[in-house]
């Protein structure tokens, strides 16, 4: 239960004008908070010939603004960059709301690339407010047993 606050009017001798009115006052959270991620760098890995849609790992983060009455705490997730960009610009994508990072499309191979380097970011108000970034590194795994 929320503490009530009653207003009245009184003349100048204190004699009440009106009866008691309930007064509602609602403070709104402001986005003052920036997201941060909860790791500096994720780290991932998946199979060098991993299908696209293959989930590689999920990232985090989180804001202290209020997220039950605003936007201040939505967070939407992005790719800044890739690298390197073998074999062609972009092939990892982001999930913009659970921050899933799966395999674009299925051209991983661990002898042109053995590892990629994702700059990431999060940013909340659904992604049009405040911004945040980190690091992902996501190691290709061989398909070849490894030979004693």
């Amino acid at each position: 239960m929320h503490p009530q606050l009653f207003l009245h009017a009184t003349a100048e001798d204190s004699t009440a004008i009106e009866d008691p009115q309930e007064t509602v006052i609602s403070v709104r959270d402001q986005n003052d908070n920036r997201p941060r991620f909860t790791q500096e760098v994720f780290e991932g890995s998946v199979m060098e010939k991993a299908s696209p849609e293959t989930s590689v790992i999920q990232v985090t983060a989180t804001d202290l603004d209020d997220s039950e009455n605003t936007d201040n705490a939505a967070l939407a997730y992005s790719i800044l960059s890739q690298d390197p960009s073998l074999p062609r610009g972009t092939v990892f994508a982001i999930n913009r709301d659970p921050g899933v990072i799966a395999v674009l499309v299925g051209l991983l191979n661990r002898e042109t690339a053995p590892k990629y380097t994702l700059n990431i970011q999060a940013t909340d108000f659904q992604g049009f407010g405040l911004s945040t970034t980190a690091r992902v590194v996501i190691m290709i795994l061989s398909e070849e047993p490894y030979m004693y």
